[in-house]
């Protein structure tokens, strides 16, 4: 090796580690949500959300108002139909008042999809909506 090899070598530093490939992140439940919030408004449905949990969260006293259990949105479809719609991630499950409160609302003919994705609650969203002649 030449003295002018060892200069380069100086200058150009310790060599660079290989690019690290980032790990794929799982969508959270919130993210499922906003998903399904953009495309419901993009099929005319009025929805709102009435994520309890996230409104604790967030310090807003009016959440003591949403009985526990109730759907992350709450969901007028084009048509009339009411909607609830339950957001979990990947893994997520119904909580023992969840499954009470889907009970609830379809005895009284109400709609009810507990969704894990975008996908998921647009197949069974439109399943319905083609059912009911929407």
């Amino acid at each position: 090796m030449t003295k002018t090899d060892d200069l380069w070598d100086e200058l150009k530093g310790p060599p660079k580690p290989p690019p690290m490939r980032r790990k794929k992140r799982k969508k959270t439940e919130y993210g499922v949500q906003r998903e399904i919030l953009g495309w419901l408004t993009s099929i005319g449905a009025v929805s709102v959300v009435t994520d309890a949990g996230m409104l604790h969260r967030a310090g807003i006293n009016a959440a003591c108002d949403i009985p526990p259990g109730w759907p992350d949105i709450t969901v007028c479809l084009p048509g009339g139909r009411f909607l609830g719609l339950e957001c979990k991630s990947a893994k997520g499950r119904q909580s023992e008042y969840q499954k009470f409160v889907q009970c609830r609302i379809e005895d009284a003919g109400g709609l009810y999809v507990l969704a894990h994705s975008l996908e998921e609650a647009q197949k069974k969203i439109l399943l319905v909506l083609h059912s009911s002649g929407s």
